[in-house]
C-alpha cells in the first residue's frame, strides 16, 4: 500500500466521521467507507496485539444489538458507539494490555476495564459522542476525567492511567 493510498483512506475516513449523512445515499456511502476502513485496519495494522479484542467487541455488539437485551429496557448499542469503540481499540498501542469489555445497560455505552490487582482498576466508557468517561482506583487513590477522543490517538491521561493500575 502506498503512502498516497494510506493518506487518501485516512482523509476519507475523517470526512465520514465528521459528516452527518441524512439521505439514503449518504448513509450508504458512509457505511461502505466505514466497512472499507475497518477491513483496511484489520488487514494491515491489526495483525498483532488487539486483533482478538476487535473480535470480542464484534461478538459483544452482536449480543447487545436489540432493545431490551438485558431482559428489561436496555437500549441497543448504536452504530456510533460501536465505531467509537473500534476506533479506541485501533488506537491502543500494542504495548497496552487488552481490557475486559462490557456494555452498560443504562446507555449502551461500551466500557473498557483494566485490572491490575487488588483495588487497582481503570475504566473508560465510550458512547455515541467522542467523549471518554474515565475513572480509576489505585489502592485508596481515586481519579476521573471526561476527555474528547478524535478517533485516532488515545489521550495521554488514559495511557498513563492504564500504566498506573497495570504496573
Amino acid at each position: 500500500m502506498t503512502a498516497l493510498t494510506m493518506t487518501a483512506c485516512v482523509a476519507l475516513r475523517a470526512q465520514v466521521r465528521r459528516g452527518s449523512a441524512v439521505s439514503a445515499e449518504g448513509e450508504y456511502v458512509r457505511s461502505h467507507v466505514t466497512e472499507v476502513w475497518d477491513n483496511f485496519g484489520r488487514s494491515i495494522s491489526m495483525q498483532g496485539a488487539h486483533a482478538d479484542l476487535l473480535d470480542q467487541l464484534d461478538a459483544l455488539i452482536a449480543e447487545h444489538v436489540n432493545p431490551g437485551w438485558d431482559g428489561n429496557v436496555a437500549p441497543p448499542v448504536s452504530y456510533a458507539t460501536a465505531q467509537n469503540a473500534r476506533d479506541l481499540i485501533k488506537a491502543l498501542p500494542a504495548t497496552v494490555s487488552s481490557p475486559e469489555l462490557a456494555v452498560e445497560p443504562d446507555d449502551a455505552a461500551i466500557s473498557f476495564e483494566w485490572y491490575g490487582g487488588y483495588r487497582k482498576v481503570f475504566a473508560v466508557s465510550v458512547g455515541n459522542s467522542g467523549r471518554l468517561a474515565c475513572a480509576g482506583l489505585d489502592g485508596t487513590d481515586q481519579w476521573h476525567a471526561a476527555l474528547h477522543f478524535e478517533g485516532e490517538t488515545v489521550p495521554t491521561f488514559v495511557l498513563d492511567s492504564i500504566r498506573r493500575v497495570c504496573a
